[in-house]
């Protein structure tokens, strides 16, 4: 789905507005068989294209920033940095992908399976060098496209089908090899809504007409059902129709959001989202509050307002009798006329100037440190946008680990909402390593609370058997994922632990799915009842990732 034609077809399109003309900084990779291009498209605004050439989970897309960390990471291609990006290109039905840069040289980016690969292709055409399997096939010709073409007729769609055996959708998907099991599935339906044998080919025919067809009006979508993603195109998928839909103004964002909700079955969002959330709102507030304070900043100053009273109450003592409230005095330093100066009737002429002139220091004196506050506020501004932009790149758990612990001197504000540790959740909270997490209720109410609302129907629930003790929930990254049994001890370790029965050696755990476990009408908090369970003897602890 990410790597199908026409999904890096509509990409490419779309880059070719928004990246061609850009300038190419720095190339590395930091993950095992992943590549970054960060490139310039102005002296102040930065984007990364990040290519994942292993199967099964293959992609591509572009973000604002950058977020290279500063170990561990390689550099590639360094012949390209500095060379700007003329155009970016697809081959004619083929999944090939090439930069032409302006130092003669292309970057080729195969989505060719278990051979995909990111190829430094020289003026001549052959290879200098390439991503995967460095040092290899250097000075030949890279892979050429394949250019499928699409069957011309409906004999032509029957004759490639025949060649293969199964149902509908698979022998279309091999005798169209544009097409991934999405489309072809959607292909059929159009042509009947059944995944027979034998199709009407020539309905089979007009609906595969249609489908191509429809890709020159993009409308980027992801489908899901439930929490779990199970699709992405560029079009409306009839097919999908009852699964829920989620549209998006570009396919690059539609495949970075995909990208992030498949990751997040390794516990990626349970790291990312309290971080991004903490410092987007750690930067709403501090835009807010610099815009407040330049906008005071902007305002005529009364300074030099009062500091023109105090001159003109010195040169017109004569003028303030004793008790006068107000008054008028020729502006002898600007020449605008008669001005009316108030006075506290209790004092003469010299100590009102007095006051004039405190209060014109003051106001100065204050507009110094409102400078200074106002310039504190951008660099922080600035400071949290570029902190954004970087973590707006992440798209994995390990990432988001790593980051944090980059850049914990940036993020030590964060400690105090909790978000450093990565916490979203009010329930005590524990990693337990392989992407699970689990979460624990710290009284009755939140022992609800986390049943009732916040667990999934997939997720484990487990807790100390006979005796009382906080629900556990054991986050399971994905649906019809069973976790390995060292997991689920881990968490009925927690489970013991978090219990009455704390100080035993071994503790009886029972453990199920949430969907069997209910709460009776009117019963107390932190009360409900197990349909089904398996118990665990373990002994009560936290254990280490």
């Amino acid at each position: 789905m990410l790597a199908n034609y026409f999904t890096l077809r509509t990409l490419v399109r779309e880059w070719q507005e928004t990246l061609s003309g850009s300038t190419i900084e720095q190339v590395y990779s930091q993950s095992k068989g992943e590549l970054t291009i960060v490139v310039s498209l102005s002296e102040t605004e930065i984007h990364s294209i990040r290519i994942a050439t292993r199967a099964p989970f293959q992609f591509v897309f572009e973000y604002s920033g950058q977020n290279r960390a500063r170990r561990n990471t390689r550099s590639i291609f360094p012949r390209v940095v500095g060379s700007r990006i003329i155009s970016i290109l697809i081959a004619d039905a083929d999944r090939q992908i090439t930069m032409v840069l302006s130092n003669d040289r292309t970057i080729r980016i195969d989505f060719m399976g278990s051979r995909s690969n990111v190829y430094l292709v020289g003026a001549d055409g052959t290879v200098s060098d390439r991503f995967r399997e460095v040092g290899t096939e250097i000075g030949v010709r890279p892979p050429q496209p394949r250019s499928a073409q699409i069957p011309d007729s409906v004999a032509d769609l029957r004759s490639r089908m025949d060649v293969f055996s199964g149902l509908s959708a698979v022998r279309l998907k091999r005798a169209v090899s544009l097409f991934d099991r999405t489309l072809a599935e959607e292909v059929v339906f159009l042509a009947g809504g059944k995944n027979t044998d034998e199709p009407d080919s020539d309905k089979l025919f007009g609906s595969m007409l249609s489908v191509i067809e429809s890709f020159e009006q993009a409308s980027p979508r992801v489908y899901a059902r439930g929490d779990m993603v199970t699709g992405i195109a560029a079009i409306e998928l009839r097919s999908k129709s009852e699964e829920d839909v989620k549209l998006f103004p570009t396919m690059n964002e539609a495949v970075v959001y995909f990208v992030r909700r498949v990751l997040s079955q390794s516990g990626f969002e349970s790291l990312f989202k309290p971080l991004i959330a903490a410092v987007e709102s750690r930067l709403t507030r501090t835009s807010r509050r610099y815009e407040r304070m330049a906008e005071e900043l902007s305002k005529p100053s009364r300074a030099d307002t009062y500091e023109k009273y105090g001159h003109l109450l010195m040169a017109n003592q004569s003028a303030v009798g004793a008790g006068t409230d107000v008054v008028e005095l020729d502006d002898i330093i600007c020449r605008s006329g008669v001005v009316s100066v108030k006075l506290d009737p209790l004092l003469g002429a010299i100590q009102n100037a007095e006051r004039y002139y405190q209060r014109a220091r003051k106001i100065r004196q204050s507009r110094d440190t409102s400078k200074e506050r106002v310039e504190n506020a951008r660099a922080e501004v600035d400071r949290l946008t570029k902190l954004k932009e970087k973590i707006d790149g992440l798209t994995s758990r390990d990432e988001v680990v790593r980051f944090k612990k980059e850049y914990a001197d940036d993020l030590a504000w964060l400690s105090s909402s909790g978000a450093a540790g990565g916490s979203e959740v009010p329930f005590r909270q524990f990693d337990i390593g392989g992407g699970y997490i689990v979460w624990v209720g710290r009284n009755a109410t939140q022992n609800d609370e986390l049943t009732l609302h916040a667990a999934r129907k997939y997720d484990y629930w487990l807790h100390a058997r006979g005796v009382a003790g906080s629900h556990v929930i054991l986050r399971i990254p994905a649906k019809n994922v069973k976790p390995p049994r060292r997991i689920v001890e881990k968490a009925a370790a927690i489970a013991a632990y978090y219990s009455k029965a704390r100080t035993s050696s071994y503790v009886p755990v029972i453990f199920t799915e949430k969907k069997f476990v209910r709460k009776p009408r009117k019963s107390p908090a932190g009360s409900v009842l197990v349909e089904r369970e398996e118990v665990i003897m373990i002994e009560p602890g936290i254990p280490s990732v």
